[in-house]
């Protein structure tokens, strides 16, 4: 859509380019996945060899790695330790101690080559209300200078997340975060983040996306900064009115700085936002902005790796040929350019 403007939807263009749902040979070959966090919620994992034995199997031959920013309180109240971030009503905290934890999962495994060629290692452990945030930042990237690949993943807008962490409501757009994009527009590093487009209401007022402006005046400000928006600012409950594939257009159309992953969650539990018939159309449409994330935390490997990557796969057999091989890797490898090959 070269002269894409907003009236000239998504919807139009699924009646007048229906897909080509083809099984295209590059669906099956190898795939970058954007984002895995080796350590979950509590910060445990099933470690460096399950992890790179998950890629090899699936044929995923690099992954941005990153720890969890905020981790899980076991309140003294609940007898047994909770499973799962929601499972209770304990809160979350940021979780400063997630970037050399994860630099010590990966510098000490034994084979360095596997890891300078197949993973871009991501630091995530400050919190962005903080001002002294980009300190902290600069302190990790310090110790383990050359390491890192990007920054990420940060948690903005995050339903629960959101609600359970102690401290300020996180958004793309704080003041604290200035300095770190900034930082990573010096170094060519991405910034990558979870920040749902709006919030999750069912009230009959709560139309639009009150959230979609903070990511875009970052955009706007920071021209040079790549921005991952992992899981396209979607989530699985609240109203996507007016349609949201146009307001990812207008976004897309006006900030060539942005790219969207497309995660298997995003996939399978996200109708409500937009059909996955439209999220191809606006990928066969933007061919050179969107990216695939298994989003996998770190304790799942084992049970969960194959199935994401599965969906990932699913769904690239819908997109053209031409947008295929783009979506799988070559869009990453522009984006983690910086560390792609272990550099």
């Amino acid at each position: 859509l070269l002269h894409y403007s907003k009236p000239l939807t998504v919807e139009c263009a699924v009646r007048l380019y229906p897909n080509q749902l083809q099984v295209g040979e590059m669906a099956d070959g190898e795939l970058f996945d954007c984002c895995v966090h080796l350590l979950d919620i509590f910060q445990e994992t099933e470690g460096v060899d399950m992890l790179l034995k998950c890629m090899e199997e699936n044929r995923v031959t690099r992954a941005a790695v990153c720890g969890t920013p905020v981790t899980k309180k076991w309140d003294n109240t609940e007898k047994e330790r909770p499973k799962g971030a929601f499972q209770d009503t304990g809160r979350v905290y940021f979780f400063t101690a997630t970037d050399e934890m994860i630099a010590d999962e990966l510098q000490e495994y034994e084979d360095q080559t596997a890891i300078e060629s197949k993973i871009v290692p991501m630091a995530c452990g400050f919190n962005p209300t903080d001002n002294f945030a980009s300190k902290h930042l600069k302190r990790v990237l310090s110790k383990f200078p050359g390491f890192w690949g990007g920054v990420g993943e940060l948690y903005m807008r995050y339903s629960e997340i959101s609600m359970l962490t102690n401290e300020e409501v996180t958004r793309c757009n704080h003041p604290a975060m200035r300095d770190i994009y900034k930082l990573c527009s010096e170094k060519e590093i991405p910034v990558v983040v979870h920040s749902n487009a709006s919030s999750e209401s069912a009230k009959p007022y709560a139309v639009g996306y009150e959230y979609t402006h903070e990511f875009a005046s970052v955009l706007e400000e920071h021209r040079n900064l790549k921005m991952l928006l992992n899981g396209c600012g979607m989530f699985e409950r609240g109203k996507f009115q007016p349609p949201y594939e146009d307001e990812l257009m207008h976004n897309l159309v006006k900030y060539p700085n942005l790219f969207l992953g497309v995660t298997s969650w995003t996939i399978e539990g996200c109708q409500n936002a937009m059909s996955n018939e439209t999220l191809v159309t606006v990928v066969d449409l933007n061919p050179t902005r969107f990216v695939l994330s298994t989003d996998c935390p770190g304790n799942l490997l084992s049970t969960e790796y194959n199935r994401r990557v599965s969906i990932l796969r699913d769904f690239v057999r819908k997109l053209k040929p031409e947008t295929q091989e783009l979506v799988m890797c070559k869009n990453a490898e522009e984006l983690y350019r910086g560390r792609v090959f272990g550099k």
